[in-house]
């Protein structure tokens, strides 16, 4: 157990809630800056010893809340402006330090919270920042009283973000993925849900992309009036298309980053939910419960397929992985069908899949077939942001150690890689077997319970 030390304090952690950022160190987004560092970083717990430097007025038995942001130093031109957030010396739970999906973490006095009546411990973990870093992006914006804003993604930052604008007087259009998000939107009160991609029923003074999808900047700034503001939330974002000046900048419509969060941010956002109640629509799971669902897509039960899939839950067998066959896509594809056709059989397959998760959508998905690559942008159209798609992968070295030589970034202790490669070409037999070599590698390297994957050569 971590034992607090100068003006840290220990807590007993009662509720962790899941962060997309959680899922980029995890899955190799972004690079590990501590081997094996325990992520979690919306953190509920019970203060049950003090460090014995300055506990900040904390007691043991306090219920307390821990964020992203960690350290500071106080002292760089950043921190001085009241901007700590970009602060070149800082450090973030469950990044750089150990964090919440423990029994217990410990935190910088500092830079823990004192949390709100009224609520539970699994509704409070979200707000400590998918609700502040919604806070920040929603003040980035510059949205004026009364204003009309636009979301694209409504996930956990989203729709507790659109509460609080709401509750200021704006109002809201939703631009999410899946008919479960639209609806949701629509209850808590947004004046219109559509597509991610559709223009929203009247121009907006400011947007916000919680999704990390690139491709979205072109019509969220489209979408925007004369002087509108896009504020990018995620701390990861795929590749940006070009822009078109006239269409897309011009008129002086901006974008901005947001980066992380200051200390003050969270204490205007934690007394803001004090006095306006928000509803926390998140599901809860015990902690033992947090596995890797993995769904392989293929045309029938092939060999190629069953390597995958065999491989997989004989390696990680606390990795959920669900088959499912599409026969009829394939040979649509070899027939030219239409994109509408293609599109009817590409979304029957996903549904097959939730049927099977019990409507919980895969974190990863393989395309095993040679013509799925034709129609990724399908899946993608109808799989969450966060799945990570991987298209008819491949093995490009004959073991773990071959593979460090090729990567020379991940060399040293194979526990700290950020992915394992298990993908197969060839011969099947082959394949399987070069599989093996590779899962063995990384359970022997403590990567047993986790798995993620790499397309090489992309």
């Amino acid at each position: 157990m971590p034992r607090p030390r100068g003006h840290e304090v220990l807590l007993q952690v009662h509720a962790c809630a899941v962060c997309r950022t959680d899922l980029h160190v995890s899955e190799g987004d972004l690079a590990v800056h501590r081997p094996r560092v325990v992520p979690g970083h919306e953190v509920v717990g019970e203060v049950v010893e003090l460090g014995p430097g300055d506990s900040n007025g904390f007691a043991v038995g306090d219920r307390v809340g821990v964020a992203w942001l960690r350290h500071t130093c106080g002292q760089c031109r950043y921190c001085l402006r009241g901007r700590e957030n970009l602060c070149p010396q800082s450090l973030y739970t469950g990044w750089d330090v150990d964090g919440g999906y423990a029994e217990f973490t410990t935190v910088p006095a500092a830079f823990a919270y004192r949390l709100p009546a009224g609520y539970t411990d699994s509704e409070l973990a979200p707000l400590l920042c998918a609700g502040i870093i919604g806070y920040r992006a929603l003040l980035r914006t510059d949205l004026p009283a009364g204003g009309r804003l636009g979301i694209y993604g409504f996930g956990g930052s989203a729709h507790l973000t659109a509460q609080v604008a709401l509750a200021r007087g704006a109002r809201v259009h939703v631009m999410p993925r899946g008919a479960r998000a639209r609806e949701l939107a629509l209850a808590l009160g947004s004046s219109s849900a559509q597509g991610s991609r559709d223009m929203p029923p009247e121009p907006r003074d400011a947007a916000i992309l919680f999704a990390p999808v690139g491709d979205l900047v072109l019509p969220a700034l489209a979408a925007l009036d004369r002087g509108g503001v896009l504020a990018i939330a995620g701390i990861h974002l795929t590749d940006i298309p070009s822009l078109n000046y006239q269409r897309h900048l011009f008129q002086e419509r901006e974008i901005r980053s947001v980066t992380a969060n200051t200390r003050a941010d969270a204490r205007d956002f934690l007394a803001f939910v004090a006095e306006h109640r928000v509803e926390v629509t998140t599901p809860q799971y015990p902690q033992k419960f947090l596995t890797d669902r993995i769904a392989v897509f293929g045309t029938t039960r092939t060999v190629a397929s069953n390597v995958y899939a065999e491989e997989i839950r004989k390696r990680c067998p606390k990795v959920t992985v669900i088959q499912q066959v599409c026969s009829e896509l394939a040979g649509a594809i070899e027939a030219g069908a239409a994109e509408a056709e293609l599109d009817r059989l590409v979304e029957a397959g996903i549904a097959g899949v939730l049927r099977q998760a019990g409507g919980e959508p895969p974190h990863r998905a393989i395309l095993g077939c040679t013509h799925f690559p034709l129609v990724e942008h399908l899946f993608r159209r109808h799989l969450p942001p966060a799945t990570r798609i991987l298209s008819q992968p491949e093995i490009v070295a004959d073991s773990l150690e071959d593979y460090l030589a090729r990567h020379p970034r991940y060399r040293g202790d194979p526990a700290s890689l950020p992915r394992l490669v298990l993908l197969t070409t060839g011969d099947p037999e082959e394949a399987s077997a070069r599989a093996r070599v590779f899962a063995g590698d990384a359970a022997r390297g403590g990567w047993r319970d986790a798995l993620s994957f790499e397309r090489l050569g992309a």
